[in-house]
């Protein structure tokens, strides 16, 4: 097979995903400088921000080779700035205000390379506490990339499993589960942190997008606890498998909102 082209619908939100991927014409001569290069952080420069969040990625050993094509942005660390810090600056909320600052389009929102380059980074910290800042994080995301792996393989096990299993006996769901469908307004919240489980964050990433409660703008349910939920018919049809999601407590986030596309 080709090697695989790198394009704005392969980056999601701090990962890519390569379903559907395009590739290079296998017996072409590769252009070299187009290669991806591991710890390279990408942009997408068409609508490159969503409700699930800004569209950017680390490029990992698993994402080459990889070619880059338009549209996408590669980044790369020069003079004082280190690349694992780089990936910090655009991962951080002040780098996504000043794309939705900027992005023109009103059918497909853009960026350009000047609008990205002209983000006003303040005084960068020693090298030292750069190191140390991008291992730390770098660390949580790798965390968070094992745990997203563990939790499909215990999904692919428990339904293994109830095949094994094999029994027919059925209860009411209503016997086990509380359907809670309070309603909440997080735009009235203020400025605190909340988990907001929309569909774009949970086929992005499998998980709740942190959020100011004042960026969500309508009206979403309201989960104190634990929420599982599985979107009616007409939002399941887009995608090939079941949607479901777990809202875990914490004490970072004072508030849960899932969209009311779940059924929690």
């Amino acid at each position: 097979m080709g090697t695989r082209l790198l394009r704005g619908d392969n980056v999601s939100q701090g990962r890519l995903r390569w379903d559907g991927v395009q590739r290079w014409p296998v017996g072409q001569p590769i252009p070299v400088g187009l290669l991806m290069q591991v710890g390279d952080v990408v942009l997408a420069m068409d609508r490159p921000w969503i409700e699930a969040g800004l569209k950017w990625a680390t490029i990992r050993g698993e994402d080459t080779p990889s070619l880059l094509v338009q549209r996408v942005a590669r980044l790369r660390a020069r003079g004082p700035l280190l690349q694992e810090y780089l990936r910090c600056v655009i991962a951080s909320q002040a780098f996504t205000d000043h794309v939705l600052g900027l992005q023109t389009g009103s059918t497909v929102p853009h960026i350009s390379g000047a609008q990205i380059a002209s983000f006003p980074l303040r005084s960068l910290p020693r090298l030292a506490e750069q190191r140390a800042i991008g291992a730390l994080l770098g660390a949580l995301d790798d965390k968070i990339e094992s745990n997203s792996q563990v939790a499909g393989f215990a999904e692919e096990l428990l339904a293994t499993h109830a095949e094994a299993i094999g029994s027919n006996a059925m209860v009411p769901l209503e016997t086990l589960v509380l359907c809670d469908r309070e309603m909440i307004e997080p735009s009235r919240c203020g400025s605190d942190l909340l988990n907001h489980y929309s569909i774009p964050a949970f086929d992005a990433a499998r998980v709740a997008d942190r959020c100011r409660a004042e960026t969500v703008m309508s009206g979403k349910f309201g989960s104190p606890g634990i929420a599982v939920g599985e979107p009616p018919f007409a939002q399941a049809a887009r995608s090939c498998g079941r949607r479901s999601s777990i809202g875990p407590h914490d004490s970072i986030t004072r508030a849960r909102a899932a969209s009311t596309e779940w059924n929690p």
